[in-house]
């Protein structure tokens, strides 16, 4: 909503708030010369912040913002931060299930205090060719996208399991694992 111009008609716009947030703008003030009325037009009590300055891209900072109070009102939807949590362990526990039925797959942070539960990374007992073709294979068949391991990690597979993954998508993704692993070994015996 545009602030008016008017002092008068900003003050009561702006009155009751007690938190203004400021994007590309400085605080909002009125002419200075009016007899026994303020120049500034927030009240005396709202804590202002700047999210971005004159020179910054605001609507880019107020899209952002956006996200992350969207982001913020889905985990409380979840039941907060430690369903959110909840919710990536149980991911991660699918993908614990596969590689322990699999003497194929192992997981990359073999000590399982240091590894992750939401960015899971695997090794599989094939050339990094291999691994890239099985990758392909994942994607041509529109199973899986960018699920390649980091340019600078061993050959593998990174799997995201946060709290944004429907643990039902990756129980029918480990399935799929397994078949490709299989089309790959196969193609180079």
């Amino acid at each position: 909503e545009r602030l008016a111009y008017f002092g008068e008609a900003a003050t009561e716009q702006l009155a009751g708030i007690d938190l203004l947030v400021l994007a590309g703008t400085k605080a909002p003030v009125s002419f200075f010369a009016y007899p026994d009325k303020p120049s500034v037009l927030a009240p005396e009590k709202a804590t202002q912040c700047t999210l971005v300055d004159r020179d910054s891209d605001a609507l880019d900072a107020l899209t952002r913002l956006a996200d992350y109070l969207d982001a913020l009102a889905w985990v409380r939807s979840l039941g907060g931060l430690g369903a959110a949590l909840s919710r990536c362990d149980r991911n991660l526990a699918v993908i614990e299930r596969f590689v322990a039925d699999h003497d194929w797959i192992h997981f990359l942070a073999q000590d399982k205090s240091t590894r992750s539960n939401t960015s899971v990374c695997l090794t599989l007992d094939l050339t990094p060719d291999q691994v890239k073709a099985l990758v392909a294979l994942l994607a041509d068949e529109e199973v899986a996208y960018d699920i390649g391991a980091y340019r600078d990690a061993p050959a593998g597979l990174r799997v995201w399991c946060g709290a944004t993954v429907e643990e039902s998508d990756l129980e029918k993704l480990m399935p799929w694992l397994a078949w490709a692993y299989e089309q790959i070994k196969q193609r180079n015996t």
